[in-house]
This record gives structure tokens, C-alpha cells and sequence, in this order.
């Protein structure tokens, strides 16, 4: 265990330790400049094999929503009942985001993904059995669609967690983009097959090939999955979301990125929820085109992929968001005139490049941002982000449409514009610099008897002497210092000077636990170690104590 100074240790100058744990040469040449081809993150087989298991889970979503509606159109013919399929499969998405997000940074990822794939095949495996025997129900099929949207939003966040583990820092980008064309292959081919397998051997015959590629998923995970990720400390879940929601609160670049993504979703959904609408009024085709018209997206998606490299390398992540906003701007205004279908099939292709490229780049971003103890709650929070962004789109646009398709089609195009000027000033993190590895560079504390993870709370105080000319700047490094120490697990965090000896400050902050405040120590990257430093660079002693609550330490041995 480590300590960030040595305990009730006075120095004549600052002994801060700065030894800093340097990333493999591979993890730190990344930056804005992302290099290989799109189909070099595919030649990892770990990350193949991971790749391959997600598309087999979206493939088996938009599969299983066709035979869904199979089903209830059968057994009720419900409009309302069919437009619930969409519900189940997405409330668990919302509802379990966090707590997915946190289970996944406290477990090993690959069992999780394992665990959460098994559910899914399981709860495949009774729809298809039941349907085969003439016993399904509109809600048997909601709520077994329920269950399958609960295990996709307990697999989302472990998968993408684990995506930086897999490949080179250089390679993410592209890795990202090979998961976002694995989406829309399985939005473009799962409801087609869908269709296919159901007019051979009907919607039973559907859910058990689904099951079985599940099941396929489960068996290539386990025995060729990611490898082990569980931590030396494991987290309570309930800690775990409340430090997950903390180092949000105290992270700006991720702040920045999630918020980015929730603006450019928001808008960018109009795309979405307005392509039927004027598919049927301004087009004038019908549902058969409407299909058509998505594949255009898709395609342009899967070729988005292929220039992904070489545009992020030119634009960085911050003007790759933008270049999409504005594409995808583009094309939602013109979407309000264009009459003609094979102009709008043309405009949507371009459509699926920006928004391949706008998503891929917020995506990565957020993932280069967070340090490995909290990615799966930082992704969880993306996520979240995404589907909230998606969903109050599609009311608005949806609302506004009502009274007017022009203006559900020019109003988010403008906010989409000024999501690009908000960038000048809440630039998407570039990813460029030190990646967020542990810089190992806290010292073990002195202790006579080790305290239980359990014990608590911890408080530590650290006081310092600081020359006056050196106040004003060792109290804004402080300030700055703050922010690192609450992010990572200070409850909280106070600054004194002593009246009666001015240039002596006391720094104290708290933890619930003594396991809580080890965790801490960890948590420090290698982007801290320069702000940690500064302080200790500007005093010309200081000490160290650690104290823990005397009335529950050793309450359970």
C-alpha cells in the first residue's frame, strides 16, 4: 500500500515523490494523430474475439426486435403493444447504466461480459421455447425483452471498458470505430435475416438460432475472452457509484465530453426521428424505401470507418466533432428541400461519415480520459448520455414536427452549428500527453498496526511551511491540488493557515474507510504528478498524519 508523503516525516526541502510510472511506449504515442489502417485493431485477436461477441449481441438485438413483433402482431395486433418492444428493450439501458457502469470497474470485465451474454441466452432460450409451444403472451415477449435489454446494459459498459485494454493507445480510435460499424452491420443485416428466418421456420425457429449465436458469444468469451481485469481492492457498488459520480463531478474533460455528446445527440436525433417522416411526406415513398434510405446511413457509417484515421489525424478529436456536426447539420437542413429520392439517398450516405466520425471521436475521447479504476462508470455516464440525448430528441423533434417539418428539420441543424462554436470554448480533450496510467508515486504510510479496509473514517492532515513570499502560490496550487484529491475519494477538503504562525497550513481530507482512502492512492495518474508536485515544490518542510476514527476501528474483528 502507498501513501502520497511519508507519515509524521518533516523535510527540509520537499521530498513529494515524483517517480513516475512511465506507459509503454505504445500507450503514449497516441494522441490526436491516430495511425494504422481501420482494420488494424481486427489483427489483436483479443480484440477480435471481443469485437466479434458484440456484434453477435447487436445482431441478436435487432433480430429479436423483428421476431418480437412477429409475435405480438400475431397475438393482439396492439400498435401500442409493438411500440412497447422498443421500450423494453431500452428503459434497462437507462435505468441500469450506472450500476452496469460500476459493476464492471469492480469485477473482472470478462466474466461480467460472460455473465451478462448467458443471462441474455437464457432469457432467449424461454421466449424461443415458448413460442415454439404456442405459450407466449404479448407481456411474456415484453418482459423476456426487458431481460434482454438488461443484459445488453450490463454488457455495454464492461465491453467498452475493456476496449482500451485491448489495443495500443495509437489504435483506440479505430477500435471504436470498428464497434460503431458493427452497429450499424447489425442494424442493417439482423432485421433482414430477421425476416428471412421467420418466413422459414417462423419467430420460434428465429429465437433459437439467436440463442444459439448467444450462446456462441458466452463459449468465445470464456475461452478466448479479455483477459482478468478484476481489482486488487474491489469496490462496494454503492461506494463504487458514489466515486464514479464524484470523479464526474470533479473531471472536467470528461464533464466536457459527456456534455458535448449529450448536445450533439440531442440535436442529431432529429436525423433519426425525422427520416420517416419525410421519407413518406416530403419523398413521397413508402416503409419498403424508408429501409432503403437507412441503409444509406449505414453504408456511409461502414465507409465513415475506413477514413476515420486520417481524418482524426488531420482535425484532432475536437475538429473531428466538429467536421461531423456540421456534415450532419448539413444534411438535416437540406433534408427540409430536397424532393428528389436519389438526392436524399446521396446526402444520407454523407450523413452516416459525419456521424460515424462526430460519435467515434466523443467516444474515444471519453475513453482516453478516464484512467482504468473508473472507466466503466465514466463510459456508463456516456452512455447514458447518448440514450437521454437520443430519446428527448426524438419527443421534441417529434413535437415540433407537428407543427411544422421545417422547423423540426432547421431547428437542430442550427443548434448542431452551435455546438461547433460552443468547441472554441469546450474543446473536446485532444487525448495528446501523458495517457491517465497510475503513476505509482505515493508512499507506503507508516503505521504500528495495519489497519482493516473497514476501519474508519480516515483523516489526513498535512501541514506545511511556506516562506510569505510563496503564499499566494502555494494556496492556488493547493486549490488546484483540491480538485484531484476530491475526484479521487475525498469526502472533504479544507486548507488552514494558523493565525498564530502565519506560513504554516494545515491541509486535511477524508475518507469513508481506510480501504477507501488505499484506493486513493492508486488512483493518482501520471497527468496528477505535476500538480501534486507543485505545492510541495513551494514549502520548505512539511508533515504527515494519519488518523482514523478511534470509536468504529475494529468494530467487527
Amino acid at each position: 500500500m502507498r501513501q502520497p508523503l511519508a507519515s509524521q516525516r518533516a523535510a527540509t526541502t520537499p521530498e513529494h515523490p515524483g517517480d513516475v510510472a512511465i506507459a509503454p511506449a505504445e500507450r503514449a504515442s497516441g494522441g490526436t494523430s491516430p495511425q494504422g489502417s481501420a482494420l488494424a485493431p481486427l489483427r489483436d485477436p483479443r480484440f477480435r474475439v471481443a469485437w466479434f461477441a458484440f456484434l453477435g449481441a447487436q445482431l441478436v438485438i435487432w433480430a429479436q426486435t423483428v421476431g418480437a413483433v412477429d409475435v405480438i402482431t400475431r397475438e393482439s395486433g396492439s400498435a401500442a403493444l409493438v411500440a412497447l418492444i422498443q421500450t423494453a428493450i431500452s428503459v434497462p439501458g437507462v435505468v441500469l447504466s450506472l450500476f452496469a457502469g460500476a459493476v464492471a470497474d469492480v469485477v473482472d470485465r470478462r466474466r461480467l461480459l460472460v455473465a451478462a451474454s448467458l443471462a441474455m441466452a437464457v432469457a432467449m432460450s424461454v421466449l424461443a421455447a415458448l413460442t415454439v409451444a404456442d405459450l407466449v403472451t404479448p407481456a411474456i415477449v415484453l418482459v423476456l425483452t426487458a431481460a434482454l435489454g438488461a443484459g445488453l446494459a450490463m454488457f455495454l459498459p464492461a465491453f467498452s471498458a475493456t476496449v482500451p485494454d485491448l489495443v495500443p493507445r495509437r489504435l483506440l480510435a479505430p477500435a471504436v470505430a470498428m464497434t460503431n460499424v458493427s452497429v450499424n452491420v447489425a442494424r442493417a443485416v439482423g432485421p433482414a435475416a430477421a425476416g428471412v428466418v421467420i418466413a422459414l421456420v417462423g419467430a420460434g425457429g428465429l429465437f433459437w438460432i439467436l440463442t444459439g449465436v448467444l450462446v456462441a458469444a458466452v463459449g468465445i468469451l470464456a475461452v478466448a475472452g479479455p483477459r482478468d481485469t478484476a481489482p486488487e481492492r474491489p469496490e462496494r457498488i454503492g461506494s463504487a457509484v458514489r466515486a464514479g459520480a464524484r470523479y464526474l463531478r470533479f473531471s472536467a474533460p470528461l464533464r466536457v465530453v459527456i456534455g458535448r455528446t449529450a448536445l450533439f445527440v440531442l440535436f442529431g436525433s432529429a436525423l433519426w426521428a425525422m427520416l420517416p417522416v419525410v421519407t413518406v411526406r416530403r419523398l413521397g415513398l413508402d416503409a419498403s424505401a424508408f429501409g432503403l434510405l437507412m441503409a444509406c446511413i449505414g453504408g456511409g457509417a461502414v465507409a465513415g470507418a475506413a477514413v476515420l484515421p486520417r481524418l482524426q489525424a488531420w482535425l484532432g478529436y475536437n475538429g473531428s466533432t466538429a467536421a461531423g456536426s456540421l456534415a450532419v447539420a448539413g444534411v438535416v437542413a437540406a433534408l427540409a428541400v430536397i424532393t428528389s429520392p436519389v438526392l436524399a439517398a446521396a446526402v444520407l450516405v454523407a450523413a452516416g461519415v459525419a456521424w460515424m466520425t462526430a460519435i467515434t471521436s466523443l467516444l474515444t475521447a471519453a475513453q482516453m480520459v478516464a484512467p482504468a479504476w473508473v472507466r466503466g462508470r465514466a463510459l456508463a455516464a456516456w452512455l447514458l448520455a447518448f440514450q437521454l440525448g437520443f430519446a428527448a430528441g426524438g419527443v421534441v423533434w417529434g413535437l415540433v414536427a407537428n407543427a411544422s417539418l421545417n422547423a423540426a428539420l432547421l431547428a437542430p441543424a442550427i443548434g448542431l452549428a452551435a455546438t461547433v462554436l460552443l468547441g472554441r470554448v469546450l474543446a473536446v480533450p485532444s487525448g495528446a500527453g501523458a495517457a491517465p496510467e497510475p503513476a505509482g508515486n505515493w508512499e507506503d504510510p507508516e503505521v504500528a498496526a495495519e489497519p482493516q479496509d473497514d476501519d474508519g473514517p480516515v483523516l489526513v492532515v498535512i501541514e506545511y511551511e511556506v516562506d510569505e513570499e510563496r503564499h499566494d502560490a502555494f494556496v492556488a496550487a493547493m486549490r488546484d491540488l483540491s480538485v484531484i484529491r476530491r475526484r479521487d475519494g475525498a469526502l472533504r477538503w479544507e486548507l488552514y493557515e494558523d493565525v498564530a504562525q502565519p506560513g504554516l497550513f494545515v491541509e486535511t481530507f477524508s475518507s469513508a474507510t481506510w480501504g477507501e482512502h488505499m484506493r486513493q492512492h492508486d488512483r493518482t495518474t501520471e497527468i496528477d504528478v505535476p500538480v501534486e508536485e507543485r505545492p510541495f515544490a513551494l514549502t520548505r518542510a512539511y508533515t504527515v498524519r494519519h488518523l482514523v476514527g478511534a470509536t468504529r476501528r475494529g468494530r467487527d474483528a
